[in-house]
């Protein structure tokens, strides 16, 4: 117990920022529990409290109609229970963008650390790829998907392989060459 004390809640959001691709490549359980943690520990940060008490008002009206959009649609539909529910659920990402901004905004210092092992773990999905392009089968033991000739690396039925370096190797490698660029 005292080691979950010793740390504070943007500790606790940090690495969890920092497990997003290691739970995109287990899976959706993974993911969406990342996600609902995420939330979680932000709550608990007293300035991203405030952050959401002092957003934009442009940004307001953008929640607002999105959570309007969400209650008209649940009026049309005809499973009126199930649609409310993911309804909610797809709120999550709404609070995620928020998340996100917010840390980019109050803790410039750990991105660089963030974004670097972003870059690794991005580098150790492209080799494990390129290994199973050329022996067939990837460090996991996953085969390609023989009917399209696709890759699927660690992410065994899925091929997906290619969205996951795109959004986490790219974009981070943008951010470290911007940010190196600053510094010099």
């Amino acid at each position: 117990m005292y080691i979950l004390n010793k740390f504070s809640s943007e500790t606790y959001l940090s690495i969890t920022i920092m497990l997003l691709p290691i739970s995109y490549v287990i899976g959706n359980f993974a993911l969406n529990t990342n996600i609902i943690l995420l939330i979680l520990f932000s709550f608990f940060i007293k300035n991203f409290r405030l952050y959401c008490k002092n957003l934009n008002f442009k940004v307001k009206i953008l929640i607002y109609f999105i959570i309007f959009y969400f209650g008209v649609f649940n009026y049309f539909v005809t499973n009126v229970d199930y649609w409310s529910l993911k309804s909610i659920f797809y709120l999550r990402f709404l609070i995620l963008i928020l998340i996100i901004n917010f840390f980019f905004k109050f803790h410039k210092k750990k991105l660089v650390t963030i974004f670097n092992f972003y870059f690794i773990f991005s580098l150790l999905v492209s080799i494990d790829t390129l290994i199973q392009y050329f022996y067939g089968k990837d460090l996991f033991g996953y085969s390609k998907i023989y009917d399209y000739g696709r890759l699927t690396g660690p992410f065994g039925e899925e091929a997906i392989v290619g969205f996951y370096l795109f959004v986490f190797s790219i974009i981070t490698y943008v951010f470290l060459q911007l940010n190196n660029s600053k510094f010099s």
